[in-house]
């Protein structure tokens, strides 16, 4: 079986990062995310292990994870897409980043 699925880059001089979780019934997960440029160009990846039973915690940890990794390549570009599969927590991000007064392009 053949799926539609494909990566859609982000605007010129943008990075795009995918973010994702998953958790198994006995409450281990893994978060992680790929990072990548306007031409597809991989930039970076990064993954833990953690012990927990709420998935929409899970992918906010995703979300708070990216701060340790985008501080340099934030210099680098002009501003940055986010995209996730869960979409209670991309909206919470989208409605965080309107009300914040740090208005960096970024775009979920």
């Amino acid at each position: 079986m053949e799926f539609g699925i494909c990566w859609h880059p982000p605007p010129l001089d943008w990075i795009k990062i995918n973010v994702d979780s998953s958790l198994l019934d006995s409450n281990m997960a893994r978060i992680g995310g790929i990072i990548r440029d306007n031409k597809g160009i991989f930039l970076l990846s990064f993954g833990n292990l953690k012990m927990h039973w709420d998935i929409n915690q899970l992918e906010m940890d995703v979300i708070f994870t990216l701060k340790e990794f985008l501080q340099d390549l934030m210099f680098e570009s002009k501003g940055v897409k986010i995209e996730g599969d869960n979409y209670n927590v991309m909206k919470f991000l989208q409605d965080s980043m309107m009300k914040s007064t740090y208005k960096a392009p970024i775009f979920v």
